[in-house]
C-alpha cells in the first residue's frame, strides 16, 4: 500500500463496523472519541507494515513507507448539537469544531508535507444533509476536496466519515 493513496473512509468504515458499541456511545454522550480513533488507524496502518509514529512534529499520525515517503494525518472529531431520540442534548461548540479542521488542512499546507485530515462528524440524524453545509464550508474556505460517506448507526442516527483530498503544498 502507498501511504499517498490510501482511502481513509475505508479504514474508517472498517473500524466503525468493528466498533459499533464504541461509536454509539460516544454518539450518545456526544463524547469526542479522537485519541481511541487515532490508535484504530495506527494500528491499521502498521498491519499494512507501514512505519507509523504517533504525535509526530505536531502531527496525529505520521507514516513513512518503505520509500521514505513521509505522509501526515491529522485527526478531528466533530459533534454536532441535533436533536436526535435517544441521544443527550447537549451544546457543543460545532463552529469551533469545524473551524479546527479548516486549520489542520492550513497546517498541513504550511508545513509542505503530504497528507490529509481524516474526521468523523457525529451524531447526525438519517436523512439530514445539513452537515454536508459545513463540510461544503471548510471547503470553500480551504480549496481542498472533501469526500464523506455517511454510515448509520441506529435506525434514527449515523456518522459521516470524511477525509480530505491529499495536500501538497510543494507541488
Amino acid at each position: 500500500m502507498k501511504i499517498g493513496d490510501a482511502v481513509f473512509i475505508d479504514i474508517l468504515k472498517d473500524i466503525a463496523s468493528k466498533n459499533k458499541t464504541v461509536i454509539r456511545l460516544a454518539c450518545k454522550g456526544r463524547s469526542k472519541f479522537e485519541g481511541w480513533l487515532k490508535f484504530e488507524i495506527a494500528k491499521k496502518l502498521a498491519e499494512e507494515r507501514l512505519e507509523v509514529s504517533l504525535e509526530k512534529n505536531r502531527f496525529d499520525i505520521a507514516v513513512s513507507d518503505k520509500k521514505n515517503d513521509d505522509f501526515v494525518i491529522e485527526l478531528k472529531t466533530a459533534n454536532m448539537n441535533y436533536r436526535i431520540r435517544g441521544i443527550e442534548n447537549k451544546h457543543r461548540p460545532v463552529t469551533k469544531n469545524f473551524k479546527g479542521i479548516s486549520k489542520d488542512i492550513e497546517k498541513i499546507k504550511r508545513s509542505g508535507k503530504k497528507g490529509k485530515v481524516v474526521f468523523v462528524v457525529f451524531p447526525i440524524p438519517v436523512n439530514d444533509g445539513r452537515y454536508l453545509k459545513r463540510i461544503e464550508r471548510v471547503q470553500k474556505n480551504t480549496g481542498v476536496y472533501i469526500i464523506q460517506n455517511f454510515q448509520h448507526i441506529e435506525n434514527n442516527y449515523g456518522i459521516a466519515l470524511c477525509e480530505s483530498e491529499v495536500i501538497n503544498s510543494k507541488e
